[in-house]
């Protein structure tokens, strides 16, 4: 378990934690991160529970967790994310709860491949309420 939370992080670094392949446990919520990078959970396979919410997550990189396919639990609601793509969820095969909520989702055309993945998802997950259109 690593507790990161509360702690006014502000960026999460590349390979911050490449060398934690044990890790089991994260938490990061409470922060300041405006993103998710393409590489800040890189070398995490054994990753199950991903706290990220109560953040300001604006962006998530298509493939910020292409190394989580063990994760089970991904929060990441109260940030700012107006969208997600859903080809960062893919990797997520073991994921059993998803909580997005609480974000200003903007539910256009380009959500639609997050919609779909979503329809598909057999996890639990939280309600989405569109802020636009």
């Amino acid at each position: 378990y690593l507790y990161l939370q509360d702690n006014g992080l502000q960026a999460l670094p590349d390979d911050a934690f490449r060398d934690l392949g044990n890790l089991t446990h994260l938490f990061l919520h409470g922060n300041r991160i405006p993103s998710v990078p393409e590489r800040a959970f890189r070398g995490l396979h054994s990753l199950d529970r991903l706290l990220l919410h109560q953040n300001r997550v604006a962006r998530v990189h298509p493939h910020a967790f292409r190394d989580l396919g063990r994760l089970m639990t991904l929060y990441l609601f109260a940030n700012n994310l107006s969208a997600l793509p859903a080809e960062a969820l893919a990797p997520l095969r073991g994921l059993q709860y998803l909580r997005l909520n609480d974000n200003p989702w903007v539910c256009d055309c380009r959500a639609r491949p997050l919609w779909a993945w979503l329809q598909q998802f057999r996890g639990s997950s939280s309600e989405l309420l569109c802020s636009l259109p």
